[in-house]
């Protein structure tokens, strides 16, 4: 409706002012004719006074207040004409720009997803996420990361701030859920009794937790559940609450089902919720929760309308100094950040560099799409310098022209930015999916800010691949109109410029290409690393005992009696306990060793470790370097516990002393080393550890380790059998068994995926730098027809004229190769912490895309030279 009344509006005022112009006419003729002059001369004399009618009128036009709504609309109905005219150009153009548009906008929806998007609860602008970081010395136990919260802390905060209308924790767990059959593994959270009031999450059956429900360790055998499982697993049933589960074989009753959609704020969406305080009675005795320096619980909280994210940090500061009597030495700093999936402050340098990495190769790849349609359209406006000459000849302006291609700039990159939505929509859960598996509780979706990213991509892109060539065209009247053709040598316009773009383009795609043959070289190479540990016939047992209710006595006879059966099974060469393998996670301790040697100094820091039994270095085949292994009889003894160390922490810390023998602790733990292991690759396939601890693992403490066992080669009948051993000894047990071969794939997955990535963006952008190659010869050759036309007749032979057009494609191929192999040697230093068994200057990724380039670039130019070389002298000549 409005842009109706704009119209009659228009239309209204150029009727008043042709009117007005007609009266003033009249009346000026009327009083010449009452004057004597006759009515026709009476007419020429009231023209020429009143001045040119059609200047004043585009005048009144331009002085209109949506004249340049008017402009626009020319603009576009004569671009729309202009790109139906040429569809082959059009849709090339499109279909670059939707990939090179669609993928940028597709990492900026996947970067945002996880970085910037509000969490999915009500008014999610005022829910924060709360952490807490350490700038002193401290000894704490570390359960998932060192920024969480222990539940001490989190009480004294709820206790004392002021700045929130709620403050919860919240800890993903896997638990068993059982009801009918053989007990499933279920993503469950503790949550603090707060939890859904704070996240405003309302409930489409019974109710929340109680206040009461969380008062006291132990307290809260209730459960809510997800709207999805109430679906899935009991079939919507109304009459679900008041119903009786066992989780971890640990009756709870259903209070509440939380409504449609709800998930949580973790990115696996949670099945299930139980209160925190139940912690002690599902885990059958841990005591996490009474443990003050003990970090695992994540904090959300809701700011009240008034309060900033500042104001709050400094009330939880001093809240943590107050509370801590040794806050001088532990320095605690409360971290309050917007709620994001991904707003915890933990991150190594790998992973920053990882994600700048993301965000340039973005920019670099719309910079490459760019590039190419701006050759396409320097080679499209030398076919139509003679229509621009002839509208600057006849008194268009070149602002107007500039203004006028543009627009159709802006169409193109608006029709590439519509189509370019798709793979934004379709690409960020695929590759999602692919990173962790499974179901994710991200959102994905376009909302207005991924919108307005993917509009500013498109003005952007309007101005990279626009401006340039239309200043092109319109630079010189005199060379508008006439033939640019380059006779004898002469280049033509604008042939410096598009060589250039093309040069661009290869430097481009040789930078992807090498990056991603370093990746495939890595991938490929870290098959082949010696971790220092077996990776093949290893097969990894893990027993569920918490959830079944298990205690450490009970646990120890069930691997007892599965160990005794498998040594009985041909191909088992071994067995062992430990509370975790190689690349699969690991926990550390802050340590202090009792130095003796005053030439040594400790290293500060983490020190990974974990806990195996005696058998472990036999079954993964870690040679013992100096000393022993301790025996089941020395692991069992309170006190003072034997571990074996890795050879760099024993020249670390007792450099000159031996370190059989030697004392280190860990607050109240103290350890003795009793052997020296040789140096695995237990943190990363990248080197072997600085340091590691492997502890004596107590064989009547099994409760909470896995149970690795050695075949003689392949694992498939191990596999197979060990499930029914494990159902013979209790059905109701839940077994994960796996082969550990598996992990070094997972491990190298984010490297494959990496490498397809950048291999499939890299040969696009090869091929469209190819094509540029093909393009710019092409062109070169139709403009110097004249030329190659003199040379022929001259007696040039066919051989000299297709080395000289081979040899202009091979220059412009050439430069961009060795300004790419630059790049990337640049950007292959910033990513060397991520490449395996590889260095950053690997010379068989340069020298083979070296190669694969310049061959490609000479096959783009050789059929254009040729093609050059079959046209007659006569008809060359001819040509103007």
């Amino acid at each position: 409706m409005q842009w109706l009344r704009w119209i009659r509006r228009r239309r209204r005022g150029q009727a008043d002012f042709a009117a007005e112009v007609e009266a003033h006419l009249a009346l000026e003729i009327d009083e010449l004719v009452a004057s004597g002059v006759p009515p026709d001369e009476a007419r020429d004399r009231a023209r020429r006074a009143f001045g040119n009618i059609t200047r004043t009128t585009e005048r009144f036009y331009d002085a209109h207040h949506a004249a340049w709504l008017e402009t626009v609309l020319r603009n576009l109905r004569y671009a729309a004409r202009t790109l139906r005219r040429s569809p082959g150009f059009t849709i090339a153009a499109v279909l670059t720009l939707a990939f090179g548009i669609g993928v940028n906008t597709a990492i900026f929806s996947f970067l945002y997803a996880f970085l910037l998007r509000p969490l999915p609860v009500r008014d999610a602008g005022r829910v924060v996420q709360v952490y807490r970081e350490y700038g002193g010395r401290f000894q704490r136990e570390v359960r998932g990361s060192v920024y969480l919260l222990s539940y001490p802390e989190f009480l004294a905060y709820r206790a004392d701030a002021r700045s929130f209308e709620g403050l919860a924790v919240y800890r993903p767990e896997e638990l068993s859920l059982g009801g009918g059959g053989r007990p499933s593994a279920v993503e469950a959270q503790l949550v603090s009794c707060e939890y859904f009031r704070t996240l405003a999450v309302r409930m489409v059956a019974g109710r929340a937790f109680a206040p009461g429900e969380c008062a006291h360790p132990g307290d809260g055998p209730v459960v809510v559940l997800s709207h999805a499982l109430w679906q899935s697993r009991f079939g919507a049933d109304p009459a679900i609450v008041g119903r009786t589960l066992l989780v971890n074989r640990e009756p709870l009753t259903v209070v509440g089902v939380a409504e449609p959609g709800f998930g949580g704020i973790t990115m696996r969406p949670a099945a299930l919720w139980i209160p925190v305080t139940m912690h002690p009675r599902l885990t059958h005795g841990r005591d996490s929760i009474l443990v003050h320096e003990a970090s695992w619980l994540s904090v959300v909280g809701r700011l009240k309308p008034d309060v900033t994210i500042d104001a709050a940090t400094a009330e939880l500061t001093r809240i943590a100094w107050a509370r801590d009597p040794e806050a001088d030495r532990h320095r605690p700093t409360p971290i309050v950040r917007a709620g994001a999936y991904l707003s915890s402050p933990r991150g190594s340098e790998s992973d920053r560099i990882v994600l700048f990495g993301i965000i340039g190769a973005s920019g670099f790849v719309i910079v490459l799409t760019c590039a190419n349609v701006m050759n396409l359209l320097l080679a499209r406006t030398a076919t139509r310098r003679r229509e621009i000459g002839i509208r600057l000849a006849l008194g268009a302006g070149r602002r107007q022209l500039v203004g006028q291609l543009l627009t159709e700039s802006a169409v193109l990159a608006g029709l590439g930015g519509l189509a370019g939505l798709a793979l934004t929509v379709w690409l960020p859960p695929l590759v999602a999916r692919a990173i962790e598996g499974g179901e994710l509780n991200v959102d994905f979706t376009l909302d207005l800010r991924i919108l307005a990213y993917a509009f500013v991509a498109s003005v952007v892109a309007t101005l990279l691949f626009g401006l340039t060539p239309a200043l092109q065209a319109t630079r010189r009247l005199s060379g508008a109109i006439r033939d640019d053709a380059a006779v004898f040598g002469r280049r033509v316009a604008g042939a410096r410029l598009r060589s250039g773009i093309v040069g661009l383009q290869v430097a481009g795609s040789a930078m992807l290409l090498v990056v991603a043959m370093l990746f495939v070289r890595s991938v490929s190479l870290a098959r082949v690393i010696d971790p220092g540990f077996a990776t093949e016939g290893v097969v990894v047992v893990s027993l569920d005992f918490e959830r079944t209710g298990y205690d450490a006595a009970r646990a120890a006879a069930v691997y007892r009696r599965l160990r005794e059966r498998l040594a009985g099974m041909p191909g088992v060469r071994a067995t062992a306990l430990t509370s975790g393998m190689p690349l699969s996670g690991w926990s550390a301790n802050s340590i202090t060793a009792d130095m003796r040697d005053p030439a040594a100094a400790p290293p500060d820091g983490w020190t990974p470790m974990h806990s195996v039994s005696a058998e472990y270095f036999t079954a993964l085949d870690i040679p013992i370097v100096r000393g022993r292994v301790a025996t089941d009889a020395e692991a069992r003894i309170d006190g003072e516990r034997p571990a074996v160390i890795s050879a760099t922490m024993a020249r670390r810390y007792w450099p000159t002393l031996g370190a059989i023998g030697q004392r280190f602790h860990s607050g109240d733990q103290h350890w003795v080393v009793t052997g020296v292991a040789a140096d695995v690759r237990n943190l990363s396939l990248d080197a072997v550890d600085r340091a590691y601890v492997y502890v004596a693992a107590d064989p009547d403490r099994a409760l909470w380790l896995d149970l690795v066992v050695r075949t003689d080669g392949a694992t498939t009948a191990v596999l197979r059998a060990i499930p029914e051993l494990v159902r013979q000894l209790d059905p109701q047990l839940v077994v994960d068994v796996y082969d550990y071969g598996d992990v070094l794939q997972r491990v190298l997955r984010p490297a494959r995926l990496t490498a397809w990535l950048t291999t499939s963006v890299g040969a696009l952008a090869a091929l469209l730098a190819l094509l540029g190659v093909y393009g710019v010869v092409s062109y070169s050759v139709a403009q110097r027809t004249r030329e190659l036309g003199v040379r022929i007749a001259l007696g040039a032979p066919r051989r000299a004229i297709v080395r000289l057009v081979v040899r202009q494609g091979l220059v412009v191929a050439g430069l961009g190769l060795l300004a790419g192999l630059g790049l990337a040697a640049g950007a292959a230093q910033l990513l060397r912490s991520t490449f395996h068994g590889i260095g950053p200057l690997d010379p068989v990724a340069y020298l083979g895309v070296g190669a694969l380039l310049v061959v490609a670039a000479g096959l783009a130019t050789l059929a254009p030279a040729r093609r050059a070389t079959r046209v007659h002298p006569a008809v060359t000549l001819r040509t103007d």
